[in-house]
C-alpha cells in the first residue's frame, strides 16, 4: 500500500442506497484500499440494506466514516475536507439533470468523480473539474481514482477549473438574468 496518500479522503454527499450506486462504489473502495489507502467519508441519509452493512464491515478499519444527515452548513464544512467529490448517482425515474452536489463540490474546489451519465458527465468534461467513471465497472472506477490521487497537480488543476467553471457558470448570479429572461418570456414582458 501507498502509505504517502494516506491522508487522501474521498466525500459522498447525498442518499446512501443501493439505487444510488453505493454498492458498486463500495467494490471499487475495496479494490482501491488494496493499492493505496484511501478514507471515504459519506454524508447523509443511509438507507437500512444488509448487503451495504455487510460491505461496510470488509473495508478497512478507521477508514470509512460514515455521517448522518445535518444542518447544510455542517455537512458542507464536513464535505470540504475531502480530496475528491463523488458523483455516483446512478440514473433514477424522472431524474434528467445533475445532482446539487456537483455544484457544491465545484464551489467547495472539490475535483469531481462522476457517473458515466450525459447529463453530468457533461458539466465535469466541458469544465475539466473532474474525471468521469463507470460505475457498473469496479475496477476501472478503483484505477481511475488511484491514478488521479497520485498526480496532485492534476488534481489541484481540477480544483481550480471547477472553481473558475463554478463561478463563471453555475453561481447564482450568473443564473438570475437567465431566469429573469425566461420569466420575461413566459409572461410576455419587454416584447
Amino acid at each position: 500500500a501507498d502509505d504517502a496518500h494516506a491522508n487522501n479522503m474521498l466525500v459522498y454527499a447525498g442518499t446512501i442506497s443501493d439505487e444510488r450506486g453505493i454498492r458498486q462504489f463500495l467494490e471499487a473502495y475495496l479494490l482501491m484500499n488494496r493499492i493505496m489507502p484511501v478514507r471515504l467519508r459519506l454524508v447523509g441519509v443511509r438507507s437500512r440494506d444488509i448487503f451495504l452493512e455487510r460491505q461496510l464491515r470488509l473495508c478497512p478499519p478507521g477508514m470509512v466514516e460514515m455521517l448522518p444527515w445535518m444542518k447544510h452548513k455542517e455537512a458542507i464544512q464536513r464535505i470540504s475536507e475531502g480530496t475528491l467529490g463523488l458523483g455516483l448517482d446512478l440514473p433514477l425515474p424522472g431524474s434528467d439533470g445533475p445532482p446539487t452536489k456537483y455544484f457544491e463540490y465545484m464551489a467547495l474546489g472539490l475535483p469531481i468523480v462522476s457517473a458515466d451519465l450525459p447529463f453530468m458527465w457533461k458539466i465535469v468534461e466541458e469544465s475539466g473539474c473532474g474525471i468521469v467513471v463507470d460505475f457498473r465497472n469496479p475496477q476501472e472506477v478503483a484505477d481511475k481514482i488511484v491514478d488521479l490521487l497520485r498526480d496532485p497537480h492534476r488534481i489541484e488543476m481540477m480544483r481550480q477549473r471547477g472553481l473558475q467553471a463554478f463561478i463563471k457558470h453555475y453561481h447564482w448570479r450568473t443564473q438570475v438574468p437567465k431566469l429573469l429572461a425566461l420569466y420575461e418570456g413566459l409572461l410576455g414582458v419587454g416584447n
